[in-house]
């Protein structure tokens, strides 16, 4: 035995550990396809959401009293409340929807590459309008019959998102949900 020589490391923790020696080794990065089709996955996840989202607001959103008569429709009392409330109810929900999906995926898939991201913002967008058409056409044929037809009636009617701006909630609520505990974990680490 050498009394000069080093002694022997166990090379699989401390500061070797980070450059691939050793079982704590980061894992490596994923090809350009396999970010490509997770990227794909998220959009599809995201826009299979819009449709269940757009019948929930028009389910929880404010409906507008109508009144039919031969002469045609007319809102018995045209409040803004109503409007508002129906914008408002959409922004809020939407930003919880965006925001858990951003957050999903942090947690399951922050080891893929820029594309999930952009992938999440690009499908959130949509995926807000989608919303909004199906939330706004629930009970429009029914609308349209009564109207039609010239009887007297009262309905309640959908209000549509009057708001285009609000359609930008969910993907900016996804982005957060993902970046926010993205760099509160950068910042715990440094």
């Amino acid at each position: 035995m050498n009394p000069w020589a080093p002694p022997e490391r166990d090379l699989s923790t401390g500061p070797l550990a980070a450059f691939g020696k050793g079982p704590h080794a980061p894992s490596p990065r994923p090809s350009l396809l396999s970010d490509l089709l997770v990227a794909l996955s998220v959009a599809a996840g995201v826009l299979l959401l819009a449709a269940p989202v757009g019948l929930l607001w028009s389910a929880l959103a404010p409906h507008a009293d109508v009144v039919v008569q031969a002469q045609g429709a007319g809102f018995t009392e045209p409040e803004a409340e109503d409007f508002i409330g129906s914008d408002a109810s959409f922004v809020l929900l939407t930003c919880l929807v965006g925001g858990a999906i951003g957050y999903a995926c942090w947690r399951t898939l922050r080891r893929w590459g820029p594309a999930v991201v952009v992938a999440l913002a690009i499908a959130s967008l949509a995926a807000s309008f989608v919303a909004a058409e199906v939330g706004t056409r629930v009970g429009r044929a029914d609308f349209r019959a009564a109207v039609a037809s010239g009887a007297p009636a009262e309905l309640e009617a959908n209000v549509r998102l009057l708001a285009r701006e609000a359609t930008v909630g969910w993907p900016l609520a996804a982005l957060l949900g993902f970046l926010v505990p993205l760099a509160y974990k950068r910042d715990a680490a440094s």
